[in-house]
């Protein structure tokens, strides 16, 4: 069981922790409107049957990041406690930064999805496969979101092992 001190430690990281996940999950947003905005003034430099295994490959590409994120964050989150720190003391729990590592790598890769989107929509003006793609990767960032159940498991693990 974590003291109240420790308690405290970890709610001052969750906090860190959320802001950074709304920032990545509100980066998808300015790629809709970005490419809404340049959408008029770009030109088509893939069609036809390029464009087509392009797009087949880019989805491919897609649904296996969201499922290599899965098992990435499994992973992660069951080898982290024994992992070394960041060597640097500072005023929240060690787990909040063990934490916070797990949640950016699986968020990038989940925002890479949004990217594939991009990438298509640059290069086909391809709205709807933009469109796809963003809600793709903003469901998963929903479900792999960070949970604060999570952060304090891995704290009272952590705890056990010292």
């Amino acid at each position: 069981m974590l003291q109240k001190e420790e308690l405290d430690q970890l709610d001052k990281g969750w906090a860190t922790i959320m802001i950074i996940w709304i920032a990545l999950l509100g980066s998808l947003a300015v790629y809709l409107v970005v490419c809404k905005v340049v959408g008029d003034q770009l030109t088509i430099s893939m069609a036809g049957s390029q464009l087509e295994v392009f797009k087949y490959a880019l989805f491919g590409i897609a649904v296996m990041t969201l499922f290599g994120a899965y098992f990435f964050r499994k992973l992660l989150l069951k080898n982290i406690v024994g992992m070394p720190g960041t060597g640097r003391q500072t005023a929240s729990h060690p787990a909040v930064g063990k934490y916070t590592v797990v949640i950016v790598i699986v968020m990038a890769l989940l925002e890479s999805i949004g990217i594939y989107g991009v990438v298509l929509f640059m290069v086909s003006k391809d709205a709807v496969s933009l469109y796809q793609l963003v809600v793709l990767s903003a469901i998963g960032m929903l479900y792999f979101r960070p949970k604060k159940e999570e952060l304090i498991s891995l704290a009272e693990r952590m705890g056990s092992d010292e």
